[in-house]
């Protein structure tokens, strides 16, 4: 795997996008078996490459920054999305007054947003797909704190600690926001950490590696040892998470195979690039399938992969023009005048 920067990137991009397209696939009337397979690691998938591009807080500030700047970047669309959805259903159903819109609003923070769960549970409200975001907001919070207290090396070593104790003691436990997940996502973040500090062991040896992932993933879903985070399925113990790193490898190693195609980079790696976007949209869309209603479950999911990416290219060029539009409407500052040498003293 690359090391460089702007191709690490390009590739981390690739990945993402192939994750997404596989999530909405596996969540559009997808058979049992291929289900399975991409549930077994596309959600670990996710915070592994979250925790590739991770750089931990060095000190308190940073950590403060760092967690503002996380909230406003994830927490915060994933809320006005939500309040804005529930004004428009209210509409749609012909029941919208502000009393009723704020009864609705407070009642989704008080149960939804509270728990932020992917599935709903006795007395657990759900939220969706978007617990996603809650666990990677939290788990990223949970990995600067391991890594500022104890060291970023021994994140690696709490983490599993704290998934093996969700895994193994904590199963049917629903935590607020969604925490118990999390601090299993918490271990996929710091395998990523650990990943990139052996980016360049593991690249001498990738061609086994990827044999060895292979076998393994193979293996692992012989087994049923297939992971759903969301569901709290977590098969096997140590197999279902063994299993996740193998796929999750084995996916990134034929990623970055694909990458060295332009097209197909260029391609995949902007679906990576707004794999927020596109969860929004797969959020937004859930009960809307008539739009991508097919002869076959296969066609089905390439009309609603394609939907989604083309609404996401749509969104993506509004937004670049209204940027456009508004550093054209507002008076931009003039640079500081350079010093004049000549008048030096």
């Amino acid at each position: 795997m690359q090391t460089a920067k702007h191709q690490r990137i390009e590739w981390i991009d690739v990945v993402k996008g192939i994750a997404i397209m596989l999530m909405i696939v596996g969540h559009t009337d997808c058979p049992k078996t291929p289900k399975h397979m991409i549930f077994s690691f596309h959600m670990p998938l996710f915070f592994i490459l979250s925790g590739l591009t991770f750089s931990p807080a060095k000190d308190w500030k940073s950590l403060l920054r760092k967690t503002w700047r996380s909230f406003c970047g994830l927490i915060l669309p994933i809320v006005v999305v939500i309040v804005l959805q529930t004004g428009y259903n209210l509409i749609v159903d012909g029941k919208f007054s502000l009393p009723t819109y704020w009864a609705h609003v407070r009642g989704m923070f008080l149960s939804g947003l509270y728990w932020a769960s992917g599935v709903a549970a006795d007395g657990v409200a759900v939220l969706g797909v978007f617990w996603f975001v809650f666990s990677l907001f939290w788990g990223k919070l949970i990995v600067n704190l391991f890594s500022l207290l104890f060291g970023e090396k021994s994140a690696l070593y709490l983490s599993t600690v704290t998934a093996m104790w969700v895994i193994y003691l904590g199963k049917g436990i629903y935590m607020p926001q969604n925490m118990d997940v999390t601090l299993v996502s918490v271990l996929f973040i710091s395998a990523g950490m650990t990943a990139r500090r052996y980016m360049d062991w593991i690249r001498r040896y990738k061609v086994p590696l990827f044999v060895i992932g292979i076998a393994l993933w193979a293996i692992g879903f012989d087994q049923s040892a297939y992971i759903q985070m969301a569901a709290r399925h977590y098969p096997k113990g140590m197999l279902c998470i063994l299993t996740a790193l193998a796929g999750s490898f084995s996916v990134c190693c034929i990623g970055e195979a694909l990458s060295n195609n332009l097209i197909v980079r260029k391609a995949l790696s902007f679906v990576g690039r707004h794999t927020l976007i596109m969860l929004i949209l797969h959020h937004l869309f859930w009960s809307y399938s008539h739009y991508w209603a097919a002869s076959s479950v296969p066609l089905m999911q390439l009309k609603r992969v394609a939907l989604n990416i083309a609404l996401t290219s749509a969104i993506v060029l509004l937004l670049h023009g209204l940027r456009w539009l508004i550093r054209r409407l507002l008076p931009q500052k003039a640079p500081a005048p350079a010093p004049d040498a000549g008048h030096a003293e």
